[in-house]
């Protein structure tokens, strides 16, 4: 019996002190007692092999609480920690900027994706995007994309890619008797901040678009073939 209460003793002091090394994004604590008391409360400080000092209630009461008195206690997420790695579903809403030599255009994509794990989530993107800010140069890509993040914390920076199908239509008021879209790439990083409800990303990348018209006049036929190549960047607001 006094091993089992000797050994009970240093478990409960490993728990804690192991627990403590994390105080810096964890400091709201419950302290379950072994009268089955539950207490609650901000984290002040621990002594191995004496007791555990609690900021309790809105006044900040100080309670110290004796280490033989401890049969468990857990350390909850301090405000402001991110609960982003909990999330199965993610919707993203993205503005871009995408400058290139001849013209800057504009794009606004709305994201879904699904968490494959902590750090890795895969979805699908429809948006639309022009290159040249003119009739008839409107792009609708429908693609699939991957988005690997760093650690779960309030800052991550990220690596995503994005592959698909740029859609087009023909603006007969502007001369165009066919457009064609192709195929899209759109590999791009970026840095998640923000914690909670709303994070807000910024993010620069490059973006890749086939595209084809032709015009037709009175005596004549003109063709473009183009590979828009674009720098983008911009903002993205996931929850």
């Amino acid at each position: 019996m006094k091993q089992l209460h000797t050994l009970r003793w240093l478990m409960s002091g490993f728990i804690i002190l192991f627990s403590a090394c994390f105080l810096h994004a964890q400091e709201e604590v419950t302290v379950y007692l072994h009268k089955g008391s539950v207490v609650k409360g901000k984290f002040l400080s621990y002594q191995y092999g004496d007791s555990l000092k609690l900021a309790y209630g809105p006044e900040k009461h100080l309670i110290v609480i004796p280490e033989d008195a401890i049969r468990k206690i857990k350390f909850e997420k301090a405000e402001g920690s991110s609960d982003f790695g909990e999330k199965k579903l993610i919707y993203t809403t993205r503005l871009s900027l995408l400058p290139g030599s001849t013209a800057t255009g504009l794009g606004l994509t709305q994201m879904a994706a699904y968490r494959l794990n902590k750090t890795l989530i895969a979805g699908a993107s429809l948006g639309v995007e022009n290159y040249y800010v003119d009739a008839g140069f409107n792009v609708f890509p429908l693609c699939g994309f991957i988005r690997k993040y760093g650690k779960n914390n309030i800052a991550s920076p990220y690596a995503e890619m994005k592959m698909g199908y740029g859609f087009v239509f023909s603006d007969e008021s502007s001369g165009q008797a066919v457009a064609i879209g192709g195929l899209q790439l759109n590999p791009s990083v970026g840095l998640r901040f923000g914690s909670r409800y709303l994070y807000t990303e910024i993010f620069v990348g490059l973006k890749f678009q086939n595209l084809y018209y032709q015009y037709a006049g009175t005596d004549s036929v003109s063709e473009y073939d183009i590979l828009a190549r674009r720098l983008e960047t911009g903002i993205s607001f996931t929850f």
